[in-house]
């Protein structure tokens, strides 16, 4: 859309809109697909597993006072960097948060592909701010696209 309108502020509303929008339904596709994969593993361990148990197993008031603020400050800095133009910094905003967030996960979990991938998030993101002429669609390839390929194929290994 930048390329056909030249610039973020000339592009009409209704489509900001829209872009929003299917990549809000598409995160939450992708959440729905991650949790029923995770709750066939839990069923594997225990039958009478359900997600809100694990779930409330899992998120203890130590674990949401660390996902919940880090969670809202990568959600600020994207919103505060859309507003000031800085757009070559949403990419490597998001995928350090996602880094943070995959590491703490996988230290939480012992689950080490959390940590693998956590890892790619943190490194990639700060590439992506030291080498700031990389193209936006190929920084975001690079650090979120090809980590989440890199956690979909060792968590496909490990199976």
């Amino acid at each position: 859309l930048i390329v056909q309108f030249s610039n973020y502020a000339a592009i009409p509303e209704i489509y900001k809109n829209i872009f929003y929008g299917l990549l809000i339904l598409t995160w939450l596709a992708l959440v729905i697909m991650k949790y029923s994969t995770w709750l066939r593993t839990l069923k594997k361990i225990d039958s009478k597993y359900t997600l809100k148990r694990a779930l409330k197993e899992f998120l203890t008031q130590k674990v949401i006072h660390v996902l919940l603020p880090l969670t809202f400050i990568v959600i600020f800095l994207v919103i505060y960097l859309l507003r000031s133009d800085a757009y070559r910094f949403i990419v490597p905003t998001a995928s350090i948060g996602s880094g943070l967030i995959y590491n703490f996960l996988g230290s939480m979990t012992d689950i080490k592909q959390y940590l693998i991938t956590g890892y790619w998030f943190l490194i990639t993101g700060i590439l992506i701010v030291a080498f700031s002429v990389i193209p936006i669609p190929i920084a975001l390839a690079i650090s979120i696209g090809c980590g989440h390929i890199l956690l979909a194929a060792i968590s496909h290994k490990e199976e």
